[in-house]
């Protein structure tokens, strides 16, 4: 029983190992699909086919990962985002210039203004100038502005500073700067200038003109001109070495007294000459029709800080003494100072704080001709 048992098993055992194989078997004796059979009709070359296709499957990942791994795209965005931030600062700062602005813009357009209620005195003080010296220079600084040229010729040196402080409006410039301009063409305008009209004085840089205003102060507006900055050069002058000069007679009288010695020696002769004689100033010419002589004892005099006497006279142009008695319609005194064969130097108080100078060079030689015709 247990044999029979044993086979019985043992039979059941070996169906089931048949079945098996006769499966397996039934598996490879399928038939090829129609995919197969037109895989193996294209060609015996497919497994090098798919040996390709694996290659080109595995590049895409070495490319993937090889692009991936160095990109970073995340970092370069964050790099951009930086950059947009960087970038995002610099309207912030240009709004922190554009506060800034309005003074460039201001200086741009006019970069200094000066305003005088009294526009006579200012005129008259520009037409003395311009009579010795057509073109110059005006030098801007936040103290105010001044000229210092001399002539053509070289004989007279005019130097005028007008203060800040003498002005009724002055909007200074953010640093020192010149105007080259012909002030006879500024005098031509500013003798526009109507009895009550206040002139005001303003420079355009960006189109290289300066600006008059003339207007009444109980009216909004006026006539408005304008003349041409030219560009000149002008030789530096050292005021402070001029200032220096020692002179040996050193006096202050009206201007009315100056006016008539220069036009009384006019009359005979183009000099005028200056000497001291015990305390006395003379001036005196001579000409072919006769000569002249006007003495002022040390007691007429005003502010006697040195008198000395000289051995001979030194003679000065007329010419350039009547111009430099112009600025006599704005104030009243003048100081003088000279010495034998020495420049003549005649200083003059504009307003309150300002004031002119004048240097004229000796004519010895013409002194000792005397005559016009001569």
């Amino acid at each position: 029983m247990i044999l029979s048992s044993v086979k019985k098993s043992s039979k059941k055992e070996d169906t089931k190992v048949s079945a098996e194989e006769n499966t397996k078997k039934s598996e490879e004796t399928v038939p090829p699909t129609d995919e197969n059979t037109e895989d193996e009709e294209n060609g015996e070359d497919e497994p090098e086919e798919n040996e390709n296709e694996g290659e080109a499957l595995t590049q895409p990942i070495e490319e993937a990962t090889t692009e991936e791994l160095p990109a970073e795209k995340p970092k370069k965005k964050e790099k951009k985002s930086k950059g947009k931030d960087e970038t995002a600062e610099e309207p912030v700062k240009e709004t922190k210039k554009a506060t800034k602005e309005p003074k460039k813009e201001i200086i741009s357009t006019n970069s200094f203004l000066a305003m005088f209620k009294d526009s006579k005195l200012i005129t008259a003080i520009f037409k003395a100038i311009a009579s010795i010296i057509g073109e110059c220079q005006i030098v801007v600084t936040e103290e105010g502005f001044e000229i210092a040229a001399m002539d053509g010729s070289h004989i007279c040196l005019v130097s005028v500073k007008i203060n800040k402080a003498d002005m009724d409006e002055f909007r200074p410039p953010s640093e020192k700067f010149s105007v080259g301009v012909n002030l006879e063409d500024l005098v031509k305008v500013a003798n526009r200038r109507g009895s009550g009209d206040a002139i005001t004085f303003s420079v355009e840089q960006a189109q290289k003109r300066i600006k008059l205003l003339l207007k009444p102060e109980s009216k909004k507006k006026g006539r408005t001109f304008t003349v041409a900055m030219i560009d000149i050069q002008t030789e530096e002058i050292s005021m402070e070495s001029i200032n220096a000069i020692e002179f040996g007679t050193k006096y202050t009288i009206p201007f009315e007294l100056l006016d008539q010695a220069v036009k009384d020696a006019e009359i005979y002769s183009e000099v005028l000459t200056f000497s001291v004689q015990d305390d006395t100033i003379i001036y005196a010419t001579e000409g072919s029709i006769g000569d002249m002589k006007y003495e002022l004892e040390k007691d007429e005099l005003k502010d006697v800080t040195a008198i000395k006497s000289t051995d001979k006279e030194t003679a000065y142009a007329i010419q350039f003494l009547k111009e430099i008695i112009k600025i006599g319609d704005v104030t009243n005194d003048c100081k003088i100072s000279f010495g034998q064969e020495m420049p003549l130097r005649i200083e003059a108080d504009l307003f309150k704080n300002s004031k002119a100078i004048f240097i004229l060079a000796p004519r010895v030689d013409e002194a000792q001709s005397g005559s016009e015709e001569d």
